[in-house]
Formats: structure tokens, sequence, C-alpha cells
């Protein structure tokens, strides 16, 4: 395997990982704080192996052309709008603690899978721009697979087929606007009506389920067909910039 490989493949298994194992490790802990102490140390751990080992440049913040940026983010917006996020996260407890949860997951998720992962793709593919965000995407999906145990099989499909989509629009604003913070509020924004729903999802018939998987498949399609035009003719820097 090579090193670009295995880089690659360490930041895709890692917040899997922390989210199945770190649980049983901190029984002691209340489950209203498992999600915090699981992206809290994914988060630490993460930029801990960029400065010792991925040796990849985050760009946490941007101000340069707000107006090209705001127009990038337009497709990710309507996403949000539409699909409101109706899926199922351990998140319950008061409205603070919430809020923190929330948001600790939007910047440890974004950290990880678009500051991180996507150029470690552009290194892979040698700075195939379209297939980079695609790898981060396919990593953010395999994420949720955790949330299996929160409900029926088809919704957290939905919910995976869902991230990849959001993903792929998610990973390529990241690539125009060189700005993870404005891609970290749309991840939070998204994740607020979970807040409201206080971790539970709607109950579905199985016809409705169906319909839901459907759709989100079709979404998610769309998404990689925006991601793919938007990309289109967009010169990034050679993948060793990111060094």
């Amino acid at each position: 395997m090579s090193k670009k490989l295995e880089k690659v493949f360490a930041v895709f298994i890692l917040l899997p990982l922390c989210l199945f194992f770190i649980p049983s490790l901190t029984f002691w802990i209340p489950k209203n704080y498992q999600q915090i102490s699981c992206n809290l140390f994914a988060l630490i751990v993460i930029i801990i192996l960029n400065k010792i080992w991925l040796n990849v440049r985050v760009d946490i913040f941007s101000d340069k052309r707000p107006l090209y940026q705001f127009f990038n983010a337009i497709p990710a917006i309507v996403l949000l709008l539409l699909t409101k996020n109706p899926f199922v996260l351990s998140i319950k407890g008061p409205v603070l603690m919430g809020l923190i949860t929330i948001l600790l997951i939007a910047v440890c998720e974004e950290y990880i899978y678009r500051g991180v992962l996507v150029p470690l793709s552009l290194k892979l593919t040698n700075n195939k721009l379209f297939i980079s965000v695609l790898i981060s995407s396919i990593g953010f999906a395999f994420a949720h697979i955790v949330n299996f145990e929160h409900g029926s099989f088809l919704m957290i499909l939905s919910q995976i087929i869902l991230a990849f989509g959001t993903g792929m629009l998610f990973g390529t604003l990241y690539l125009k606007s060189k700005n993870l913070s404005l891609v970290i509020i749309l991840h939070f924004l998204s994740d607020l009506p979970l807040l409201a729903s206080g971790g539970s999802a709607a109950t579905l018939t199985n016809s409705q389920t169906y319909s839901l998987l459907m759709i989100v498949v079709v979404i998610s399609l769309i998404a990689c067909l925006i991601s793919l035009v938007q990309l289109h003719g967009f010169k990034k820097k050679p993948a060793q910039h990111f060094i």
C-alpha cells in the first residue's frame, strides 16, 4: 500500500472507529456526553496526525470573493432546505449542550472529510478534483454506518446516501471557496432540526420509507451532477501546494 493510500485510508476510518469504540471505553461518561467525547477525541487525533504525519494545509477561513463563495454555496443551501435532515442522531438533553454537540460534530466531520481528506485525495488521484470529492464523500457517508443502531435499516441507508450527496456539494464548495468555516456553518445548520426533534425520527410506513430512499438516491445523483458541473474547468493548484 502506497504512503498516500495509507494516509487516505487512515483518515477514512478514523471517525467510524472512534464512534464504535470510544463509547465502550468511556462507559462512565453519561450518554448525553458520549457523542461529544467521540467527536472531540477524533478531532484531537486528526489534528495531531495532520501535524506529525499527514501534513496537509487546511484552509480554515477565507474572506476573499464572498459573493463568489455564496453563489457556489447555493446548491448546498438548496439541498439543506429541501431535506431538512429528518434522520436519526442521538442528541438529547439541554438546548445548550445540544448546540455544542451539533457544532462539535460539524467542526470534527468537516475538518476530517473536507479539510484533510479532500487534499489527501487530491494527492492520491494526481489532482483529479471530482474523484477527490467523491472519495471524501464516500468516507463521510461511511462514517454514518454507526447510526444503524438508532433506527431502521432503510431509514439509516437513506441517511447514508443523503450524507454522500451532501458531502459532494460540501467538498465542491470547500475546493472552490477555500473556506472550511463556510462549510462548517452549513453543516451546523443542517443538523439543527435534530435538536428540535430531540434526536428522534418521524415514524414512516414501509412504502413511505421506500419512497424516501428513492428520493434521496435521486437527490444524491443530482448532487453528483452539480458537483461535476461546478468543478468542470475549475483549476486547482497542484496537490503538493497543500503541504
